[in-house]
């Protein structure tokens, strides 16, 4: 934002550089246009005719570019400028997403969500038996990266959980404690179960849309 004021100040304005975006794009100069009004969009977000213009410069762009990818990209960018920043009716983060997903994704799919600051500093060594599924996984922290590890037994591990997979889904979708779990005899553990809470409680959920083009 303080760049694109700048640069707006020094071509003289927000007028004088949309007079100079215009003129790019009467001349199929799309880039050009659109680099001038983006300086506009970020110097001056309420600028509606330079939104409306950097979108058609988009739009132009994305129906020149021989990749997917980039048609995409300027498409995306030309509806938010329209629009605003579009959240589908769809979530990728949701229940059912999760159930389908097996353990050593959803232990990726934890880690991505680790508050990485909030665990600078921590280290951890989990061991967990999945009776159910017939498999053992290490759960380790350390550099606030979560790193798992099908198949491997950890020497002297912090705290080891014995469960079902049903009951790991129902500690991380239905909100149930890990104490209420072991009344019921879903979890058996062993060791300090307050190392995994310390972990999981970090465990965050993000919103994954956020503004590409616009401040």
């Amino acid at each position: 934002a303080d760049l694109g004021k700048r640069y707006v100040a020094a071509m003289g304005g927000e007028d004088k550089a949309l007079e100079v975006a215009r003129k790019a794009f009467d001349d199929g100069d799309y880039r050009w246009s659109a680099e001038v009004t983006n300086r506009i969009v970020f110097a001056n977000p309420n600028n509606t005719a330079a939104r409306l213009l950097e979108a058609d410069a988009f739009e132009q762009m994305g129906y020149q570019a021989e990749a997917a990818t980039w048609r995409n990209a300027y498409l995306v960018g030309a509806r938010e400028l329209r629009q605003g920043v579009i959240k589908p009716p769809t979530n990728t983060q949701g229940p059912d997403v999760v159930r389908g997903m097996d353990n050593e994704l959803l232990f990726d799919f934890i880690a991505l969500r680790l508050n990485h600051e909030k665990t600078d500093g921590m280290k951890a060594a989990i061991q967990m038996e999945f009776t159910d599924l017939k498999e053992t996984w290490a759960l380790e922290l350390s550099n606030s990266v979560l790193n798992n590890t099908k198949g491997r037994v950890l020497k002297n591990p912090d705290v080891k959980l014995t469960l079902t997979r049903p009951a790991f889904l129902a500690m991380l979708l239905q909100g149930k404690k890990l104490p209420e779990l072991v009344e019921a005899k879903m979890v058996t553990v062993e060791g300090d179960p307050k190392v995994l809470a310390s972990v999981f409680a970090n465990v965050e959920t993000f919103d994954p849309y956020f503004n590409i083009v616009t401040p």
